[in-house]
């Protein structure tokens, strides 16, 4: 079965309502002009992730994959960061037939430090009995240009995936 524009933003609105004709055409462009990515981070210990975005973006997706022990990812605004951040080496376009590629105006990073902020999701994943488990969001939201934080914590010894979908915008749908 194939997965219409609409399915993967997760059934929010329809093409003729204003929310659902808003994400379907904001997410459509910015793939056509090749500024949607993906990027994932593999953890087993407490990892941090930063986003800085310098505009808005429409977050598509997020998801949580664990195969051994339990995982929490807490995403916050406003926080204190400190340490040295890297660029994630996991980051991808979606669209990689676009060239030439245009230049991402969002980064993803890990390392650094994380303290306080407002919590603004949390999402968790565990396995058990050999099963693994995934916790997925798929509601896009529309958020400003700013610094976002994502503290992943494990519990025991832990093996988990945690996955964002975005697509980077031009200018902010009124």
């Amino acid at each position: 079965m194939a997965l219409t524009v609409n399915d993967r933003l997760g059934g929010q609105g329809s093409a003729t309502s204003f929310d659902g004709a808003l994400s379907v055409t904001e997410l459509s462009k910015g793939f056509l002009a090749g500024k949607s990515y993906r990027a994932y981070k593999a953890f087993t210990a407490n990892t941090q992730l930063r986003v800085v975005a310098t505009k808005p973006f429409l977050l598509t997706f997020q998801s949580m994959y664990c195969d051994a022990g339990q995982a929490t990812a807490v995403i916050t605004a406003g926080s204190t960061l400190g340490g040295s951040w890297t660029a994630l080496p996991t980051k991808f376009p979606v669209n990689g037939v676009v060239s030439p590629a245009p230049t991402p105006t969002l980064a993803v990073e890990e390392g650094g430090t994380i303290t306080s902020g407002t919590e603004r999701e949390r999402l968790r994943a565990a396995s058990g009995a050999g099963v693994g488990i995934v916790n997925t969001v798929i509601s896009p939201r529309l958020l400003p240009a700013g610094t976002y934080s994502i503290a992943l914590t494990v519990t025991g010894t832990t093996a988990a995936i945690y996955t964002i979908e975005y697509t980077e915008l031009e200018t902010v749908p009124v």
